[in-house]
């Protein structure tokens, strides 16, 4: 029988009275306390909360409070450097320390999904090279396989599309024998409607602006792109790109590029690669990056 499964992300944690029994939770990175919410507002309460139900918190998202929870059994932390993916912390060993859990909190990108289906799968790879897909997908680098590609494809074409979710996970937890089933078609059906999104954004790209080493686009409200896409096509230009939609500013450079957005930004926590920030602080942006870049 599977565990409860929640969808979640940093900013967005479930309540903790709603998840039932022994839960872990997978891929999650704690809120900074220099944006909204704040881990004093998110997630330090939602730890507090769940107390000793909190069978171990796995994650890879540098954060300067993992110091904070050292020696404490409940939690497995590292930085993306150490773990491109979060995937791969994820061990028989683990599964079988932490033992039975009623519920599973975990991030609804790809390497969540595939922390919760390899949890579920008892630590075990569920194909070959199934960790190194997650690593690729994540860190976006190289080339992932067929599946990993499809299953991103579809997340990124409809990421708030909980019953996709479900059918990849269980997709994953009962393979190969669902490869040709229902639920392969479903999750390709989902991965076509990513093609015209990635073709929208790799036209958008041609009106990057170049600023010193940053390429910067803004996008109009209601325009409907991959923006991974987008970011990826901007970095092929220059070490970092920047997008400004709905409001918020998405800062990415490459997981080689030896570039640390949250040092430079003084985020305090989250993916060294990849930050989103309210647009009024872009021209704070601009000039922290400017000035490390210039350093460089």
């Amino acid at each position: 029988m599977f565990p409860h499964l929640y969808y979640s992300s940093p900013r967005n944690l479930p309540d903790p009275l709603n998840l039932q029994g022994q839960t872990v939770v997978l891929d999650l990175a704690f809120c900074s306390e220099n944006l909204n919410p704040s881990y004093a507002k998110m997630t330090g309460p939602f730890i507090d909360e769940l107390g000793g139900r909190l069978a171990l918190w796995v994650d890879h998202h540098d954060h300067p409070y993992h110091q904070y929870f050292k020696g404490d059994p409940r939690f497995f932390l590292a930085g993306k450097q150490q773990y491109p993916a979060c995937t791969t912390m994820i061990t028989p060993q683990l599964v079988q320390k932490a033992g039975p859990v009623d519920t599973i909190v975990c991030h609804g990108d790809l390497d969540g999904l595939y922390c919760a289906a390899k949890w579920i799968n008892g630590g075990e790879e569920i194909y070959q090279g199934f960790d190194k897909d997650a690593e690729i997908i994540d860190a976006r680098t190289g080339k992932a396989g067929k599946i990993a590609c499809t299953i991103d494809n579809a997340l990124r074409a409809e990421y708030r599309n909980l019953d996709l979710k479900n059918r990849i996970i269980q997709f994953l937890v009962t393979y190969p024998e669902t490869k040709k089933s229902f639920l392969w078609k479903a999750i390709k059906s989902s991965a076509a409607a990513f093609l015209p999104l990635a073709q929208k954004s790799k036209e958008l790209s041609r009106f990057f602006q170049i600023k010193k080493q940053i390429a910067y686009l803004k996008i109009e409200a209601g325009t409907r792109f991959d923006k991974t896409t987008l970011l990826l096509e901007g970095q092929k230009i220059t070490p970092v790109a920047i997008i400004e939609f709905s409001g918020n500013i998405t800062i990415a450079v490459s997981f080689d590029s030896n570039i640390n957005l949250l040092d430079i930004l003084d985020i305090g926590g989250g993916m060294p690669t990849r930050v989103t920030l309210p647009a009024s602080r872009k021209e704070m942006v601009f000039k922290r990056l400017q000035t490390a870049l210039g350093s460089k």
